[in-house]
């Protein structure tokens, strides 16, 4: 596996995880999307062009944004009208099935506990 950036739910960068979970947003999965890049909307930039080397917290409405992005994707990759499908999937889409689903619940979880989502960068 290559490296990557994490995700975790903080009302400060560089403070600790709220609930303990940091979320892996692995590099193999964001050059997939990147390399499919060209039919994807502007709308996904917040998640996709992530700046790896520094920390950021996200905003309340860019946490909506978020979860917004996670079900485009979804939409796109993940077979959500077919999901037997998703195990033939290439495994690259089963990883990216996965964070989806991880990040979009954590985005929630944010947003209830009422706070931000931080992303820490390598």
């Amino acid at each position: 596996m290559g490296s990557g950036v994490s995700f975790y739910i903080s009302n400060e960068i560089n403070d600790q995880p709220l609930n303990g979970k940091v979320l892996a947003f692995m590099d193999t999965v964001k050059i997939f999307l990147i390399k499919d890049f060209s039919v994807i909307t502007d709308r996904c930039d917040l998640l996709i062009k992530v700046y790896p080397y520094e920390d950021k917290l996200f905003s309340k409405s860019e946490v909506n944004e978020l979860i917004g992005i996670c079900e485009v994707l979804n939409q796109k990759y993940c077979f959500p009208e077919e999901p037997w499908k998703l195990h033939e999937a290439q495994p690259i889409v089963q990883e990216l099935s996965t964070f989806l689903k991880e990040f979009k619940s954590l985005c929630i979880e944010a947003i209830y506990l009422d706070s931000l989502v931080c992303l820490a960068g390598n």
